[in-house]
């Protein structure tokens, strides 16, 4: 289950315990963020160092679902701990961070898809029994609804899931990047710690992989073709 940095933060509202922070959840991530987006980011950052809720409710809230839609499109390993485990360093590791609001939403993606690549050594490690579908839904609640963009909505099917399976975890990884989290060359070739050429490389050979799958596709979806069209 997800964390904010609400609660990873140690900001709680006065007089509210955990079952009343988690009703209001949404309505309050919505505000946060409609506050966060009139605000210019420095002063964001700035009171998000100082604790301030809107702050981070705001930060989470717009970069949350496309860090889960990358994870998910990468078939993670529990996506949404890895998000979870992601805003965590953000809010241990925000003292440290300089630069802008690009800068700031590509080191949060370089976090991500280092947690990525934890979380598959872990689970080569340690294979574990898969759990029913039934099972998990019987015991974790329904999770609030994320005002996510159609692509990650697109990359949650498994139509583009089989779609993807076909590349390598490096083409996957530049693709998705560059498609969910909206990175340019040279941040993806930060975050992947590979040089820009490498990173066009990786795409160009990602896109002729999946024009080929998607010709050889009885019912390609127009979801399924914007993959295939990335610059």
């Amino acid at each position: 289950m997800s964390v904010s940095p609400r609660a990873a933060s140690g900001v709680t509202a006065a007089g509210q315990g955990p079952i009343a922070l988690r009703r209001g959840a949404v309505i309050d991530r919505t505000r946060a963020a409609d506050r966060a987006a009139g605000v210019e980011f420095d002063d964001v950052l700035g009171a998000a160092r100082n604790g301030a809720e809107w702050a981070w409710e705001g930060i989470y809230t717009r970069l949350a679902p496309v860090v889960r839609g990358y994870l998910r499109g990468q078939c993670a390993p529990s996506p949404d701990d890895i998000v979870s485990e992601v805003f965590l360093q953000v809010v241990r590791d925000l003292h440290r961070f300089e630069g802008t609001e690009t800068q700031f939403r590509s080191w949060v993606f370089t976090i991500a898809h280092h947690r990525l690549l934890d979380a598959r050594r872990y689970a080569a490690r340690r294979p574990v029994e898969p759990v029913l579908p039934e099972t998990i839904e019987a015991v974790m609640p329904a999770a609030p609804e994320d005002p996510v963009a159609d692509v990650l909505t697109s990359m949650a099917t498994e139509d583009v899931h089989r779609l993807t399976a076909s590349l390598t975890d490096d083409q996957r990884a530049a693709l998705l990047l560059r498609v969910v989290g909206g990175l340019t060359i040279s941040e993806i070739a930060e975050v992947m710690d590979r040089r820009p050429g490498a990173v066009k490389q990786l795409q160009r050979r990602a896109i002729v992989t999946l024009r080929a799958r998607l010709g050889a596709h009885p019912y390609p979806t127009d979801d399924m073709r914007a993959l295939t069209h990335v610059t």
